[in-house]
């Protein structure tokens, strides 16, 4: 494996994200403010290429993925002390239940949103992907987002709720759920917002 490269620069870490107003209201449990366009806010500036990023880190076989590299913007490269590739089936296996991929705390249960780490509770391996394009519909659709998604490991399946402009992918690794869930956060693509599923797991 050829050494990983540098996604960008050194202390380049994309747009400082813009000012709230002081008259927003703030979510105490999230400890943020809210705002409509809180979303718009968060576009990510880069994206996870993962046959041009992936490579030869520092990182032992034992140590956690890199959140950053996921993201697309590790500035670490070869000299990264976390993983920088797709996990495969004995990462799954080394897996244990109160953290994920990368490392991180799992909880009791799920965040309120969805939008947090995960729960240690079950096994979720489906993603739910929101504000898709509306510009493909039913087969089309799910090809576009098994390219999307399958960049980052086997897919089970895809479902499209049609008329909704969201739909759902279901991994076949724990693993590559969480790294694919950290890859597509809010990709400028369709501005498309991607979160774990939470009770739709079964879902088909």
């Amino acid at each position: 494996m050829n050494p990983a490269r540098k996604q960008i620069a050194s202390g380049v870490l994309g747009p400082k994200k813009q000012e709230h107003s002081s008259n927003e209201p703030v979510n105490l449990w999230y400890g943020k403010r809210c705002s409509r366009d809180e979303k718009e806010l968060k576009i990510a500036s880069t994206r996870c290429r993962v046959a041009a990023d992936s490579g030869r880190t520092l990182a032992g076989n034992d140590d956690p993925f890199c959140i950053y590299f996921a993201q697309g913007r590790c500035s670490a490269g070869y000299e990264c002390r976390y993983q920088h590739r797709i996990p495969n089936e004995a990462d799954e296996r080394a897996l244990t239940v109160t953290h994920d991929i990368f490392g991180r705390d799992r909880f009791g249960s799920d965040r309120g949103d969805m939008g947090g780490i995960g729960t240690f509770s079950r096994e979720n391996r489906t993603l739910y992907a929101g504000r898709v394009p509306t510009d493909r519909q039913g087969r089309d659709l799910e090809e576009a987002a098994r390219r999307q998604f399958g960049e980052f490991g086997a897919i089970d399946y895809v479902r499209v709720l049609q008329g909704r402009n969201c739909l759902f992918v279901k991994f076949r690794l724990r693993a590559c759920a969480e790294f694919a869930r950290e890859a597509l956060m809010c990709q400028v693509r369709g501005r498309c917002c991607c979160r774990s599923a939470g009770g739709a797991e079964g879902c088909r």
